[in-house]
């Protein structure tokens, strides 16, 4: 989305055999691996960020 900056969007696919819990472990070591921090992450939606804040 131009104007909103550069975006990662990280999918883990697990196996059958595996939980939730394994994928978000697996999410985790490539976050950190890539070097992302829990507070560089975002919620919400493109629109969401393409409104102005109020404030």
């Amino acid at each position: 989305m131009e104007g909103l900056g550069d975006f990662l969007k990280l999918e883990v696919v697990v196996r059958e055999d595996q939980t939730d819990s394994d994928g978000d472990r697996i999410a985790q070591g490539v976050m950190q691996r890539l070097g992302v921090k829990p507070e560089d992450l975002l919620r919400g939606t493109y629109l969401a960020l393409l409104k102005p804040r109020d404030g």
